[in-house]
């Protein structure tokens, strides 16, 4: 090995110099040592076919003919040389101007083979363990650079890039720069072979050679020897047939070329199983950015030092840092921590700068040259801190180790991390000292001084109050005392009729010695309740509550009180809070007839309204479905696009709403009228007649014409389908398990729903039904049709019990309620027996709406646009209300309001509470 011989003057400086910001100065004692080594400047020979270490920090190893020698800086590595560095060693090797390899800490690297010359640079090395990154110069067209690892090789042209390899096991390779050609490690014996094989097997071999991955800039690989093994083994076989080929006869040939040509396809394959590049991890890029930068030791080659005057000399520059974990910058470029070696040539100017967390910067000019040391040693000092300290009393002396600092404050600049004990003192006050640690933290502090007894005076008013302190009587509206500076006393006033103070003082300069401390009346509580017990309760023209607050104000004061609710007269009164003790008030508002009028769109509603809590779903004559709950919050309304469906309605499925007509089957959310589902219609499963899905739970039953369909009511995915032998046109009832339908020409079926088959089926007199389902009640099913019709069956067998003819034709569903059925037909609510079908009592004529039937009250609006409102038992008339239009839509109730659709596109609520039966 040829070294620069410099390494002694590292330990004569070491012991000699010292600097900090200033550059290290010699001593006259080791002058004329410096002198004879500065005059004998290494003259570089010509390291074209070895590497030359020019970078080095901690422990770093060559080894050659298996002898192990540690590394100095301006070593040359030659061929089957391996280098090895320590835990916290690392260094650089460069190969003429071609590449700068970079060993990081923990590696195993070898120089294979270097040869650079005018016909071409061949340069093949191998990480053998640990990680490299290399930066390497634009090749030219007859240059090879090739890296082994033991399971890939890895062809360059120009880059900058990383290889890792961990237990011999895995290889990544991260490339910044460039671009990276990967191939199993055994393809390079082809090379070997390929300018001996025959011109049959030369073609066999190119493409083998030719199958590699490219890993693009920006990107890294990650391969594994299990995934190279088999790749290997099918090499290594077709390097062993293509040896013994020129051995063999004709026939042999043949079969030789053909068993290379079977292993050449199967080497195609494997290679295309090698994963794909990935993204340049963060942190391989961080180990490949500073190479960026690195600028290549200019190196003379032998006819280059043959005709310069003056060849190239170098020398290494060495420097030492305190602390060690200090981080050294050449040039802005990070070259280690602690200590490092450099080579450069003479005449380098060099700009330095150390740093570390918690200590101050050093930058520093250095120039390489004969007349300059070769190793300079830099201190880093402590960063410092400003410290401020105020004292209370501002006039206390302020000590440190016994030191006046000044008076009532100090400022001054100490070392981070370093502690300090500072002390105050003043006449008439008791010393005090406070510890201060210099940190990156808050750095002002204060101390205050503690002193003696005070006086302490309190007057009261009303001045006859009752005075306790420390839990001890004191007098009455007067007291007179004296205190340790800074003691905190508990002092309590009282007097019957007042709010008591109750109040610690602590005795320093914030409080007066003669204190006055004026009791409060006491506070008269009120409490208001009102029925409706959501109505708004406001105090003084402050929203206070709903339905029941309590306040408090002074005793004598006067307050307005207002009680209003949505739908209800408001009321309000005031108070006198003359008396000293607990107020209550009630207040029960009455009721408006109209509790809200909402204009939702321009066209009719028809059909039935739907109730979901509080939320009111209903569909117009125009397809659109429009929601709003009964306090006019949460409107929305939804296009679902079918048309002239007056008799249509929407359906509650949990959180969501069913519609159905001739053109699509929508679900949207119940909360915002958002699509869940959507189906476009055809002529076999639209519904014309205003006939409806069923809501089952988990299953939506939807009745096409030509049977029932059923569906997830979670994704509305279909789970089964029953034909029916005519055409459907009702919507189905549903009671426990079973679902009743009734066709077109009046067949009543009871199916399933949980096997989706017919359990039994019954010819009625009904025909056409359309658009109406089975009203179900205590075991008897009721249903009218478009001939007038009705008919009561046994829910058991589908057996008719009795049959009526109406003199027009039914088209809502029939209501029951205990021996009555409720039928809306000819413009007339009639009142059947349940028994028999026979109508005992005279109906109720004019009805444009079919009725809502409730426990107590019969409901339906009639041709003069006006609800009316009838006792269901004595069948007279107890309310009746004009609308401004004419009610399309089936009376509906929610809670004590009555929901109405109008024709105007308005919905109207009324309050049942504003009549009486």
């Amino acid at each position: 090995m040829k070294t620069l011989r410099l390494v002694f003057l590292i330990l004569i400086f070491a012991i000699f110099f010292a600097c900090s910001k200033d550059k290290t100065v010699l001593s006259s004692d080791v002058e004329e040592i410096v002198k004879q080594e500065v005059e004998n400047s290494i003259v570089l020979e010509s390291v074209q076919n070895e590497g030359l270490i020019s970078f080095l920090t901690g422990d770093v190893f060559i080894i050659s003919n298996n002898i192990e020698n540690f590394a100095e800086i301006g070593d040359t590595v030659a061929e089957k040389d391996i280098i090895r560095t320590g835990l916290d060693g690392s260094c650089e090797i460069q190969i003429g101007t071609t590449a700068i390899i970079s060993l990081q800490e923990n590696t195993n690297f070898s120089l294979s083979t270097v040869a650079l010359n005018s016909d071409g640079n061949k340069v093949k090395t191998k990480v053998i363990a640990g990680m490299v990154a290399f930066k390497i110069d634009k090749l030219l067209d007859n240059d090879r650079f090739i890296i082994d690892t033991p399971t890939i090789a890895c062809g360059v042209r120009g880059t900058q890039f990383l290889v890792t390899v961990i237990d011999d096991e895995i290889t990544e390779i991260a490339v910044l720069e460039g671009k990276v050609a990967v191939t199993p490690s055994e393809a390079e014996s082809l090379f070997e072979i390929m300018e001996t094989a025959s011109v049959e097997l030369e073609e066999l071999i190119e493409e083998v050679l030719s199958i590699e991955t490219i890993i693009e800039a920006g990107s890294e690989l990650k391969v594994e020897a299990a995934e190279i093994a088999p790749i290997a083994e099918k090499i290594q076989r077709i390097v062993e047939e293509i040896s013994v080929y020129e051995e063999k006869s004709e026939e042999e040939k043949s079969a030789i070329i053909s068993k290379v040509e079977t292993l050449s396809i199967a080497v195609v394959k494997a290679v295309k199983t090698i994963p794909k590049p990935v993204v340049l991890a963060a942190l391989n890029k961080e180990i490949l950015k500073p190479l960026e930068i690195r600028e290549f030791l200019p190196i003379q080659s032998p006819e280059e030092q043959k005709t310069e005057k003056k060849p190239l000399e170098y020398r290494a520059l060495v420097i030492n840092v305190e602390p060690v974990e200090a981080e050294i910058y050449l040039d802005n470029q990070l070259r280690g921590t602690g200590q490092i070696s450099v080579l450069f040539p003479l005449k380098t100017d060099l700009e330095l700068l150390i740093k570390a967390p918690g200590y101050e910067n050093i930058e520093d000019q250095l120039t390489i040259s004969k007349e300059t040391p070769t190793t300079y040693s830099y201190t880093l000092d402590k960063e410092k801190r400003e410290i401020l300290l105020k004292v209370d009393p501002p006039d206390a002396t302020i000590f440190l180790n016994d030191i006046e600092l000044g008076k009532g404050s100090h400022t001054g600049l100490y070392p981070l991390g370093s502690s300090h004990i500072f002390t105050a003192r003043r006449n008439g006050y008791n010393p005090a000292s406070i510890e201060v640690i210099v940190n990156d933290n808050t750095n002002d502090y204060s101390l205050t001084l503690s002193r003696g007894p005070r006086p302490f005076i309190i007057k009261t008013f009303p001045d006859d109050s009752e005075i306790t302190i420390d839990g001890k009587p004191a007098g009455l509206g007067y007291f007179s005392g004296e205190y340790t500076f800074g003691t905190e006393v508990d002092v309590e006033v009282r007097k019957k009729g007042y709010k008591p103070l109750i109040q610690t003082f602590k005795l320093d300069e914030s409080v007066p010695n003669e204190l006055i401390l004026d009791l409060e009346l006491l506070d008269i509580s009120l409490t208001v309740s009102a029925y409706p017990s959501d109505a708004v309760i406001s105090i003084n023209g402050r929203i206070e509550g709903k339905g029941k607050t309590t306040v408090s104000y002074p005793f004598g004061s006067k307050i307005d009180v207002l009680v209003e609710r949505k739908g209800y007269e408001s009321t309000s009164f005031i108070v006198d809070l003359s008396e000293v003790k607990t107020m209550k008030r009630e207040v029960q508002l009455k009721a408006l007839a109209v509790f809200g009028k909402y204009q939702l769109g321009s066209s009719p509603f028809v059909g039935e309204l739907t109730a979901m809590g509080n939320r009111i779903v209903a569909a117009d004559r125009s397809g659109f479905l429009h929601s709003i709950t009964l306090e006019e919050t949460g409107k929305w309304t939804f296009n679902s696009s079918n048309r002239n469906n007056e008799t249509s309605s929407p359906v509650s499925a949990g959180d969501k709403v069913l519609l159905a007509g001739t053109k699509r089957f929508v679900a949207v959310s119940a909360a915002s009228g958002s699509v869940v589902f959507q189906k476009d219609l055809g002529s076999g499963d639209s519904l014309p007649f205003g006939n409806k899905p069923l809501y089952a739970g988990k299953s939506i039953v939807y009745p096409e014409q030509t049977g029932l369909r059923f569906l997830n009511s979670d994704n509305f995915s279909e789970t089964g389908f029953l034909p029916l032998p005519e055409l459907l046109m009702t919507t189905p009832s549903i009671q426990g398990d079973i679902i009743y339908a009734v066709d077109f020409v009046g067949t009543l079926y009871a199916v399933s729903l949980s096997s989706q088959s017919i359990l039994w089926s019954s010819q009625t007199p009904l025909k056409q039904p359309a658009g109406l389902s089975l009203t179900l009640s205590k075991g008897k099913g009721f249903i009218g049709d478009t001939k007038g019709n009705v008919i009561a069956v046994n829910l058991e067998d589908g057996k008719v019990l009795w049959s009526v003819k109406m003199s027009k034709r039914v088209t809502s569903n029939i209501a029951v309620y205990e021996k009555m059925i409720y039928v809306w037909s000819d413009g007339a609510v009639h009142i059947l027996s349940i028994i028999d079908g026979s109508e005992t009592v005279e109906s109720f004529s004019g009805a444009v709406t079919a009725p809502l039937v409730t426990e107590s009250r019969i409901y339906f609006g009639n041709n003069q646009n006006k609800l009316l409102v009838y006792n269901i038992e004595t069948l007279e008339l107890v309310y009746e209300y004009q609308l401004d239009s004419a009610i399309t839509t089936t009376p509906l109730m929610i809670g004590k309001f009555i929901v109405l659709g109008l024709d105007s596109g308005e919905i109207t609520i009324i309050n049942e509470e504003s009549f009486s039966l």
